[in-house]
C-alpha cells in the first residue's frame, strides 16, 4: 500500500509552510477527487495562516533585534572612544598630581596602559604578473593582532559600498579573488588589537591587471 510521506517534524518552518502550502493548493485544484475536500482545506488553512503569520514576526523580530544590537554596538564605540579620551587629557593634568584621576571618577593604575591600534599609514597597491591580482602593502601597526582589508568597485570620488575581502596578520597582502580585471577598484585597511580596531587607512586606487 502506498503511503504518504510527511517529515514534518524534521523540516525548517519555512518548508513546512511551502509544504501545507502546496498541499492546500492542490486539494483546492482537484477537490472532486477527494471526500471533505473542502473540510480538509478548511482545517490546513486555520492551522497554518496563524503559524506562518508568527513565523514571520519572529523572522521581522530578529531583523531588528540585530539591527538595535548594530545601533547599540556604534553607540558603545563612541562611548569607549570618547571615555578614553577623556582619560588620556585627565592622566595628562594628573601626571604631577596622580590624586586628580579618582578625583575625575576613573580609577587609577601602575600598569602599562593597553596599546590602542593607530591608523594605518603609507596603503601601497601594486600589480601582479598575474591577470586578476594586486598587491597590498602597508605601514607595521605596533601590536596589531590582524588587519582587516575592505575593497569597493565604485566608479565615484567617495566611494560607500565596501566589502571585506581579506583579514592577514601581516602588514601586506594579496589581493586576487573576485577581482575583475581592467576593473579600478579602491582599497582602505585598519588594524585591530586587544581594545577594537584603529582608524582605515587613507583609500587606494588601482586598476586591475
Amino acid at each position: 500500500m502506498t503511503k504518504t510521506k510527511l517529515r514534518a517534524t524534521r523540516i525548517p518552518d519555512t518548508k513546512l509552510i511551502l509544504g501545507v502550502t502546496a498541499t492546500i493548493n492542490a486539494l483546492k485544484q482537484n477537490a472532486d477527487q477527494f471526500a471533505g475536500a473542502a473540510a480538509m482545506i478548511a482545517k490546513l488553512e486555520s492551522v497554518v495562516t496563524p503559524f506562518a503569520d508568527a513565523t514571520q514576526a519572529l523572522a521581522n523580530a530578529k531583523t531588528e533585534l540585530k539591527r538595535c544590537a548594530s545601533v547599540k554596538n556604534a553607540h558603545r564605540k563612541l562611548v569607549e572612544y570618547s571615555w578614553a579620551r577623556v582619560a588620556n587629557l585627565v592622566e595628562g593634568q594628573a601626571r604631577k598630581n596622580p590624586a586628580l584621576i579618582p578625583a575625575a571618577g576613573m580609577p587609577a593604575t601602575n600598569d602599562p596602559r593597553p596599546v590602542y591600534m593607530t591608523q594605518v599609514l603609507n596603503l601601497r597597491l601594486t600589480p601582479s604578473l598575474n591577470e586578476g591580482e594586486i598587491f597590498a602593502r602597508w605601514k607595521f601597526v605596533r601590536r596589531a593582532r590582524v588587519y582587516v582589508v575592505e575593497v569597493c568597485t565604485d566608479k565615484v570620488t567617495a566611494p560607500t559600498h565596501w566589502k571585506q575581502h581579506v583579514t592577514t596578520t601581516k602588514a601586506r597582502c594579496r589581493l586576487n579573488h573576485s577581482l575583475v580585471s581592467g576593473e579600478k577598484v579602491w582599497v582602505r585597511v585598519r588594524a585591530f588589537g586587544a581594545r577594537g580596531p584603529g582608524a582605515w587607512s587613507d583609500l587606494s586606487r588601482l586598476t586591475v591587471p
